[in-house]
């Protein structure tokens, strides 16, 4: 008989407290220093686990460049959202003792002058390059959502079918950020189709989150407000670092 115990339960109690101080101290005070003071704490946590087998994340911030994005109804425009989200999270990470690898950290599109392909379709190929130059990492993707229907919001996460680890990542994220942000949000985590390309190609623990619509008024004013970006990355972070160290739940018997 086989026995999975989740991998995404959230069951370390020091981050759990930890991240909860850190959603408290953004919404009072928001200052780097107590965020650093965190985040010290959560990476003393960290550490405390060998098993974390996942200590390489790739950050990928969606488009950029001359691809916006989508364009939130006040003018918000997703490339840049989603740099800023990603370059918090790096920092968040970093302080927790993983490695990160950026795909982009500047307004860029990824293709080569000359070369062959749309710019679009040679930005897919080189962002997927990362998950074969480090095969051992998880890949996360920032993103931001729109809609013809303004009242469509709250995150939404896809993961890669190609790997059973993804599903538990994007269930560790989704939990976190929806205790800690938006505890009415009842999105699933969903499976991507072909028509993502990164998360049907991607061979490791891959997960694609879409932070919010930015066709929504009240979710682009939020996503619009760093200390709430901050905070959305901090959770996101938690959730990573939740799914990293329960690696050591997973419980295979066979009788």
């Amino acid at each position: 008989m086989k026995i999975t115990a989740l991998k995404h339960l959230l069951s370390v109690g020091a981050l759990l407290i930890v991240i909860s101080l850190c959603t408290s101290v953004l919404c009072i005070n928001g200052t780097d220093t107590l965020l650093n003071m965190i985040l010290t704490e959560n990476r003393s946590a960290v550490k405390q686990k060998d098993q974390n087998k996942s200590k390489t994340v790739i950050i990928d911030a969606g488009h950029g460049g001359e691809d916006p994005g989508a364009v939130g109804i006040n003018g918000s425009v997703e490339k840049d959202l989603n740099l800023d989200i990603a370059r918090i999270l790096k920092d968040a990470l970093l302080v927790c003792g993983y490695s990160v690898v950026m795909t982009r950290d500047e307004d860029i599109l990824l293709y080569n002058e000359g070369a062959s392909g749309t710019k679009k379709a040679q930005d897919l190929k080189n962002r997927l390059e990362y998950t074969r130059l480090y095969p051992d990492a998880l890949l996360v993707s920032i993103h931001m959502n729109k809609f013809s229907l303004e009242s469509c919001h709250g995150l939404q996460i896809y993961y890669s079918g190609n790997t059973p680890e993804s599903r538990a990542l994007a269930e560790s994220i989704r939990i976190s950020v929806n205790e800690r942000l938006m505890p009415d949000n009842t999105r699933r985590s969903k499976e991507a189709t072909s028509s993502i390309y990164l998360m049907h190609r991607s061979q490791i623990p891959s997960v694609l989150v879409e932070c919010g619509f930015l066709s929504n008024a009240d979710e682009e004013k939020l996503l619009s407000d760093k200390d709430y970006r901050k905070r959305l990355a901090f959770a996101i972070c938690n959730g990573i670092v939740s799914y990293g160290v329960s690696e050591d739940l997973i419980i295979n018997t066979e009788e």
